[in-house]
């Protein structure tokens, strides 16, 4: 996660079970619930995905409670455990990362109709720059690369991640005067 936006990051305690390990299971058992799913794909009429952190952790994005986590890192800070990948993530900008498989294979799902939407928890603007057209998501907590204009409500996607968070006024709109604000809020789940 960009240094900006884990640092914009609300301190609160209840931050859930950090640090536990990623579970892989067998080639087999992947292959049989991969057959399953497809089964269900075909047969259902409306299907949402839901994702979180998880779907980006292969481009080098950190997940919160994984066992290189921001919260599970800041923990081991905390109580004062070297932290081998600090430099990593504090360096690592979200304009560098680009969409990974999982991405590209649920726009494919969309593009062939057996996906309907995604509602993604991510700040990380993967989806809209793999061309997902804005209709098939909602970015439960904003999009780090999207602002807002608070007078014709216009959005701006970004180039750069949004040099503010939390809704807060980032420039000033050249054509109708309004605020540019961030379109994302650092709230914690």
């Amino acid at each position: 996660m960009s240094a900006n936006y884990a640092n914009g990051l609300s301190d609160y305690e209840d931050k859930g079970v950090c640090g536990l390990q990623e579970i892989f299971e067998p080639p087999e058992e992947v292959e049989s619930k991969v057959e399953l799913l497809s089964k269900w794909l075909i047969q259902s009429k409306c299907v949402v995905v839901y994702c979180g952190a998880g779907i980006s952790t292969s481009v080098g994005i950190p997940d919160f409670r994984g066992p290189n986590g921001i919260w599970t890192q800041e923990e081991k800070q905390k109580k004062g455990v070297k932290v081998e990948d600090e430099v990593k993530i504090l360096e690592l900008s979200l304009a560098d990362c680009n969409p990974s498989v999982t991405h590209m294979a649920l726009i494919s799902l969309i593009k062939s109709k057996y996906v309907k939407f995604i509602v993604s928890q991510n700040i990380d603007g993967l989806f809209l720059r793999a061309n997902l057209r804005r209709r098939h998501i909602g970015e439960l907590h904003g999009n780090f690369f999207l602002d807002e204009c608070t007078a014709c409500n216009s959005r701006f996607i970004r180039s750069t991640p949004s040099p503010t968070m939390g809704c807060k006024v980032s420039d000033t709109g050249q054509t109708s005067g309004g605020d540019i604000s961030a379109n994302f809020t650092a709230t914690s789940s």
